[in-house]
């Protein structure tokens, strides 16, 4: 990217953290207005991404355009169609198999208007593909949940969304064809999860710590932890009183696989240590039957 690429990329990053808490809490109140009781509808995502584009990033109202054909949200600069941005309900993007199904119609909308970019969004999982002869590669997947400003959106700003982005993992190039229901935050089955109310509702998955190939996450392990002893960022998870000790059986043995625990570290974290004082008061410490050394 030339020096004034890299220059303006850099405003647009300011300009997005500038902007991030205003959007975080209009949001907020999009997803408030409706009814009591009721499913909030296809258009308080659209007012959310709308918010997205038009007062987080850089386009202009006139340039975020609402149903042009049978298409949701369109972006375009100059009478140049950029991007199309196929809208779904809050929350009902729960999967790979309702992603792909969204991307699929986008895509053909995508086709009959020769627009290079598509983007699926229900008000809070946002995904961003380009089209090409041969592939539907990833621009940006994220999520405007979000308290930390997520600087990707810079591929996707008047002035990022004709740049090519870095490539991308192998894997994220094709879309998923597996209908098994992510969490939409964090796209991960509920058996990531320490704490799953309800299977079928990704709002009951609390404390994340497997990857999705079922390996520990070495960093959101100790965070999982920490939020059910004491609190992570100020806040401390909110779990029925009588799962505590069988969620902290489980974390104890993902750390157990990982040689943390005090009976395995010479030098063992703090928040370990307080894991397995928290073991011994519920009285569940044998269940963990980790020994020294051992997974």
């Amino acid at each position: 990217m030339s020096v004034d690429g890299l220059a303006r990329q850099r405003r647009c990053i300011e300009q997005i953290r500038q902007r991030w808490p205003v959007f975080i809490e209009r949001r907020g109140v999009h997803l408030r207005s409706h009814a009591v009781g009721q499913v909030p509808c296809e258009r308080i995502a659209e007012n959310i991404v709308f918010d997205l584009f038009a007062v987080v990033l850089d386009w202009g109202r006139d340039q975020v355009r609402w149903l042009e054909g049978r298409v949701d949200l369109l972006l375009t600069g100059l009478g140049v169609k950029h991007l199309i941005i196929e809208v779904k309900r809050p929350g009902s993007l729960d999967g790979p198999g309702s992603i792909a199904r969204a991307f699929r119609q986008a895509r053909g909308y995508a086709e009959q208007h020769n627009v290079r970019s598509v983007a699926v969004c229900d008000g809070g999982y946002l995904e961003v593909r380009d089209l090409s002869a041969s592939s539907f590669g990833l621009r940006l997947r994220t999520h405007l949940a979000d308290c930390n400003p997520p600087e990707d959106l810079w591929w996707v700003s008047t002035r990022g969304i004709y740049r090519t982005p870095p490539s991308v993992a192998p894997g994220e190039a094709e879309l998923p064809t597996t209908d098994e229901l992510l969490h939409p935050k964090y796209r991960l089955p509920a058996r990531c999860f320490a704490f799953v109310g309800q299977p079928e509702r990704t709002s009951t998955w609390k404390l994340p710590y497997l990857r999705i190939d079922g390996s520990i996450d070495e960093w959101r392990l100790p965070k999982a932890i920490q939020a059910v002893l004491h609190d992570y960022r100020g806040e401390q998870v909110r779990l029925p009183e009588e799962q505590v000790p069988d969620v902290l059986v489980r974390l104890a043995k993902a750390a157990g696989r990982l040689g943390c625990m005090p009976n395995q570290d010479a030098t063992p974290a703090g928040v370990y240590v307080a894991l397995d004082e928290a073991l011994i008061q519920f009285g569940r410490r044998g269940d963990v039957d980790v020994g020294a050394g051992q997974m």
